[in-house]
């Protein structure tokens, strides 16, 4: 079991300067000692917790709580993996790991786990607190062809004719918040974008990138080279190179633990980490794959 200590977050009053030695009593500064780095992951000594509570994807095999499995056909030539999935009406939103430039594959597939339309999109489809979805749709410039860059929800879509690629960020049932690409004079610059879908999009602070637990109590973030979970109690920091090495994205189990793929030596494994820093392993474990774990997250709040 590794057990990491949580890093206490607060406010210490700041001492006045000594004053300031002449040129003669001056010596010279010695640096700072640097933050001691977050404690390295065996995943030798890691115990076995419970089975997965998510739903989870590995290789084109859907897994579910209740032992039942569904085999998604994506129809792709080549050992293409599932990299995220979103629950739709009738089915379900995935993307593959073909990844190209910041482009992805994206499908629709019914509840018999075919596909029944693609596309290229930026990134994974994104749920609110209610369950619904939207989702980005592009038109990549190799593919040689034209189209509109355009948001989708379940029920209406927009165009966004002066903005390029954009990512996903929040989507809060209304309003859905994402960072795209806008020309500011002659400078391409990422800015923070909402949209109801209905009105143009208008400019918002660029988002955090963090990811909050069902209840919105707690977060993670990579930051860095670290996986770092926090919330109002304080941040806990791990070293994020054994959870990065697939495109599969960390999720919330629950509104206290974190289920990620966990890469060691050309193996993979569901790891759950706790809220305090303890990881252990939710899985046995498998060959490497790039998609890693795909879960099936609940819906989140922002």
């Amino acid at each position: 079991m590794l057990l990491l200590p949580l890093l206490a977050v607060g406010c210490t009053t700041t001492p006045a300067p000594p004053p300031t030695p002449t040129p003669s009593e001056a010596t010279p500064a010695k640096p700072e000692a640097a933050e001691p780095p977050p404690a390295r992951l065996d995943p030798g000594d890691l115990d076995r917790s419970g089975p997965p509570r998510l739903a989870y994807v590995r290789g084109h095999l859907l897994h579910r709580p209740d032992g039942s499995e569904l085999t998604v056909r994506l129809g792709l030539r080549g050992p293409w993996g599932i990299s995220s999935v979103v629950p739709v009406r009738d089915g379900y939103l995935v993307t593959d790991d073909r990844w190209f430039e910041g482009s992805v594959g994206m499908h629709r597939i019914d509840d018999d786990g075919d596909v029944v339309a693609s596309w290229t999109s930026t990134g994974p489809a994104l749920s609110s607190p209610t369950g619904k979805v939207a989702w980005v749709s592009v038109v990549p410039p190799e593919s040689g062809e034209t189209g509109a860059t355009v948001l989708h929800s379940e029920v209406t879509t927009q165009r966004l004719p002066r903005l390029v690629w954009p990512v996903l960020s929040r989507h809060d049932d209304s309003v859905v918040t994402f960072t795209a690409l806008r020309r500011e004079g002659t400078t391409w610059r990422r800015r923070g974008f909402a949209s109801d879908l209905r009105r143009p999009p208008h400019r918002v602070p660029t988002p955090s990138g963090r990811t909050r637990s069902p209840d919105g109590r707690h977060w993670w973030v990579l930051r860095r080279h670290r996986l770092v979970i926090g919330g109002a109690e304080g941040e806990v920091e791990l070293r994020s190179r054994p959870f990065v090495q697939a495109f599969g994205r960390p999720a919330w189990e629950d509104d206290e633990h974190l289920l990620v793929t966990l890469t060691q030596r050309r193996h993979q494994a569901i790891a759950r980490i706790d809220l305090d820093g303890t990881v252990t392993l939710a899985s046995g474990w498998s060959p490497f794959a790039n998609a890693g774990y795909a879960f099936v997250e609940r819906p989140v709040s922002g």
